[in-house]
């Protein structure tokens, strides 16, 4: 359940990023934002699954570690498409950055304490009922290209959190990582590889810790 407390909230912000995107049909204000949100580009687009009020929230405060009144979270969409199929919360001080090529796809149940980027040139899906902790980097792209025998080794790669993922703090996620259902990815670990079996604890560099791990939010 998406918790009521919506104190914070930036009226003109809100009222800018709903009628932006959804026109008249944003009135209803299916998205919040929060004073400590910064809206740096409002271009691609944005889809919704529920249009309830509220369902999104960007920039609500989460994590006690985080100042809400010092540290701003940045939208940073100059192309491509952020889709929010739910309720989806992400916290204080997080960035979501997306490029023209790029894509971002939160599922409902997807809560990301704060902190976090979220960078996307390729695509990236975060599953549903997903928790990410404070200082993580997803990132789809090296932005800059490294160029091996005459040919590109470092194309942007696709993410993919399936259903129920738990990130810990300061982890990694870059293109290619495909973190498998029910499993957990331990603080300050990077993860570049796909992964098949289902709840598994992932650490290190693309190492598997233990198995038939189980986690509950």
């Amino acid at each position: 359940m998406m918790k009521s407390n919506i104190f914070g909230i930036s009226i003109l912000k809100t009222l800018q990023f709903n009628l932006h995107y959804f026109g008249l049909r944003g009135l209803k204000f299916p998205v919040l934002i929060f004073k400590n949100f910064r809206l740096n580009k409002l271009c691609g687009k944005v889809e919704l699954r529920d249009w309830s009020f509220g369902s999104v929230r960007l920039g609500q405060q989460m994590v006690g570690i985080i100042d809400d009144k010092t540290e701003k979270g940045i939208w940073s969409v100059g192309g491509g498409t952020v889709c929010f199929n739910g309720k989806v919360k992400i916290g204080s001080a997080c960035r979501i950055c997306c490029n023209e090529k790029g894509n971002i796809i939160f599922e409902d149940g997807v809560n990301i304490t704060g902190r976090t980027a979220v960078v996307s040139d390729n695509r990236i899906t975060i599953g549903k009922d997903s928790l990410i902790s404070w200082d993580c980097l997803l990132m789809d792209t090296d932005f800059h290209k490294v160029i091996y025998q005459g040919k590109p080794v470092n194309n942007s790669k696709v993410i993919y959190l399936r259903d129920h993922v738990w990130i810990g703090c300061r982890s990694t996620i870059l293109g290619g990582a495909d973190v498998s259902e029910n499993s957990i990815v331990a603080a300050g670990s990077i993860l570049t590889k796909h992964f098949d079996e289902e709840n598994i604890l992932l650490g290190g560099n693309n190492r598997v810790l233990k198995k038939n791990v189980l986690w509950d939010k």
